[in-house]
C-alpha cells in the first residue's frame, strides 16, 4: 500500500523510567520539564496512559509489535526483541516509509532486521543475551546492590548522559538532513532519567529541599506480592528520609535534563519547518519509577507511579492543549503510527483525541488500560486493567486489588473486600478473564524462562555466578 500524500513525517521521542507524574504537562508543581510542557500545549495529552509491562524489555517490544506481551513472548529482560514478529517499523518501510532509529532500543542486536532503514548509535541488551539471573524467580535471593543504587545518587556524570547527548546531536543532524518530499519516522530513545542517579550539579542545584512522606511501611503490613518484592530488591528496610531525598533530588534533576534533550530535538524539527501541519510529534517512555512510595524502589509493579507513563502526541489529528482520560497503552502507537501514514491497521484503533471518534467496545483490550509483569522480582504473574476511574491488580497466585483512582489517586485503599464494590470487582475480573488466560500464560512464560535458565547452565550455576545491575554499555563515541 502507498503512503499517503503529500509526504508524512512522524518524530517519536522515548525515555527511559520517566514516570507519568515527573513532568509539568502532568500537572507537577516541582519538577521542570518545559519543553515537554510545551509539547502538550501544542497537542493532546492522555491522562491514563499505560506501558504494557514495568520493565524495559518487554515494554519496548510491546511497543514495537503493538502487541501485549504474553502474545509475543518477551517476558523479561532476558527475552529481547529481535525483529520477530514483525512491527510498525516493518509495515511502514513495506509501505514505502524510510524509517530511522536513534538510541537505547535494548533490542537483541542493532544488527537484527528490526525494521529500520537506518540504526544510529544502537544501545541494545548485553552480548545480545540480557539479564540472565533474574530469570530465577523461585526462592530468589535479594539484590542489595539495588539498594546501593538509592543511597549512591548524587552530583556527577555516567556514561550514559554523555550517550544521550550523542543521540541528541544524532537526531539534531538527522533532522536537519531530512528530506522535505519523503514520508519518514524517525525513533529517537533516550537512557535518561533510568538510574544511575548521578547528575551534573546545575540541574541538582534545581532542587535543594525535597519533602519525603512517610515511607516506613514494613513488608508484613503489604499485599504479599510486595512484601517479596521489597524483599527481592533488596529494600525490605526502609530508607532514610535524607537518602530519598537525595535520589528523589536526582532523579529530579535528570527529568529536566532529559526534557532539555527532549527540547533539542523538537528543536531542530521546528527550525526545519517540520510542524504540526506536516508532523506527528509523539513524546512517551517504557515505564514509570517508584522512589520510596511504599518502601518501592524502581518499577516492576502495577501502581501508578510504575506502570503509568506519560503520552503526548501533536500534530494534523491532535486538537492543540486537549486531554483524554480514556485509558490506553502503549501498544496503541502500532496503529497510531500507521494510521498517520494511511497504512491500514485491523487489530486495533489508532489513539483517540478530542476531535477523533473514541475506540468503541470491539477493540481489542491492549488499546485500553492494559499492562503484565512477569519478570524480576515477581512471586506472581501480575495483570493491569484499568477501565474508567478503576483498576484491577489482578495475581495468579495471591489476593486481587482493586482501586478507584478517582477517590484514591494514591491507591491507599484496596476495595477487594469492600462489599459495595464486589460486583465491581466480579465485573473486571471477568473481563481480564476474556481477554487473558492468566494461569496459562503464568504457566508459559515459566516454561520458556526455564528452558532458557537451563541453556545457560542452570539455576545454580546462574545464582553462583552472583547478580550483577544489568547495565549495558554505551557504545563508544566515534571519532571523526
Amino acid at each position: 500500500m502507498s503512503v499517503r500524500t503529500p509526504p508524512r513525517h512522524a518524530i517519536v521521542i522515548m525515555t527511559d523510567q520517566h514516570a507519568r507524574y515527573a513532568s509539568g504537562a502532568y500537572s507537577n508543581p516541582t519538577i521542570l520539564t518545559p519543553n515537554i510542557d510545551a509539547l502538550a500545549s501544542r497537542g493532546t495529552t492522555y491522562s491514563a496512559a499505560y506501558c504494557n509491562s514495568p520493565i524495559c524489555v518487554p515494554s519496548r517490544a510491546s511497543i514495537m509489535t503493538g502487541r501485549p506481551v504474553h502474545e509475543i513472548g518477551a517476558w523479561d529482560n532476558a527475552h529481547p526483541y529481535s525483529g520477530s514478529p514483525e512491527g510498525w517499523s516493518h509495515a511502514l518501510r513495506q509501505a514505502g516509509v524510510h524509517t530511522a532509529v536513534i538510541g537505547k532500543m535494548h533490542f537483541r542486536s542493532g544488527t537484527d532486521d528490526t525494521g529500520f532503514n537506518e540504526v544510529i548509535e544502537p544501545l541494545d541488551v548485553i552480548g545480545g543475551v540480557g539479564d540472565i539471573y533474574s530469570l530465577v524467580r523461585e526462592g530468589m535471593p535479594p539484590r542489595p546492590a539495588l539498594a546501593d543504587l538509592v543511597r549512591d545518587a548524587r552530583v556527577g556524570e555516567s556514561p550514559y548522559l554523555d550517550f544521550d547527548r550523542r543521540v541528541a546531536d544524532a537526531a539534531t543532524d538527522w533532522i536537519a538532513n531530512a528530506p522535505l518530499d519523503e514520508s519518514w519516522v524517525l525513533l529517537v530513545s533516550f537512557a535518561t532519567p533510568h538510574h544511575p542517579l548521578r547528575v551534573p550539579q546545575k540541574y541538582w542545584d534545581l532542587y535543594p529541599d525535597i519533602e519525603v512522606e512517610d515511607t516506613t511501611a514494613a513488608p508484613d503490613t503489604q499485599h504479599p506480592y510486595i512484601a517479596e518484592l521489597r524483599r527481592v530488591m533488596g529494600v525490605g528496610e526502609a530508607f532514610e528520609p535524607d537518602e530519598i531525598s537525595r535520589a528523589r533530588r536526582a532523579y529530579y534533576g535528570l527529568c529536566t535534563l532529559a526534557d532539555e534533550l527532549v527540547g533539542q530535538v523538537l528543536t531542530a524539527a521546528s527550525d526545519r519547518g517540520f510542524d504540526d501541519e506536516t508532523t506527528t510529534t509523539i513524546y512517551t517512555s517504557d515505564h514509570g519509577v517508584s522512589l520510596g512510595e511504599r518502601g518501592l524502589w524502581w518499577k516492576h509493579h502495577m501502581y501508578e507511579e510504575s506502570a503509568g507513563v506519560p503520552l503526548i502526541a501533536s500534530g494534523p489529528r491532535f486538537a492543540p492543549g486537549s486531554r483524554v482520560a480514556q485509558p490506553v497503552s502503549l501498544t496503541s502507537l502500532y496503529p497510531t503510527l500507521l494510521d498517520v501514514f494511511g497504512v491500514e491497521d485491523s487489530r486495533q484503533s489508532p489513539l483517540a483525541g478530542p476531535t477523533l471518534p473514541a475506540s468503541d467496545d470491539s477493540v481489542p483490550h491492549t488499546a485500553g488500560g492494559f499492562s503484565e509483569y512477569h519478570a524480576l522480582g515477581a512471586s506472581s504473574a501480575a495483570f493491569l486493567l484499568r477501565r474508567e476511574q478503576f483498576k484491577l491488580v489482578y495475581f495468579a497466585t495471591e489476593v486481587a486489588q482493586l482501586f478507584d483512582l478517582e477517590q484514591d489517586p494514591g491507591e491507599h485503599v484496596d476495595l477487594v473486600g469492600d462489599p459495595r464494590y464486589a460486583e465491581k470487582l466480579a465485573e473486571m475480573v471477568a473481563e481480564l478473564m476474556s481477554l487473558v488466560d492468566v494461569h496459562g500464560v503464568d504457566q508459559r512464560a515459566r516454561e520458556d524462562q526455564a528452558r532458557l535458565i537451563m541453556a545457560h547452565g542452570g539455576r545454580d550455576a546462574i545464582l553462583a555466578d552472583g547478580f550483577t545491575i544489568a547495565f549495558t554499555p554505551p557504545p563508544e563515541a566515534v571519532t571523526p
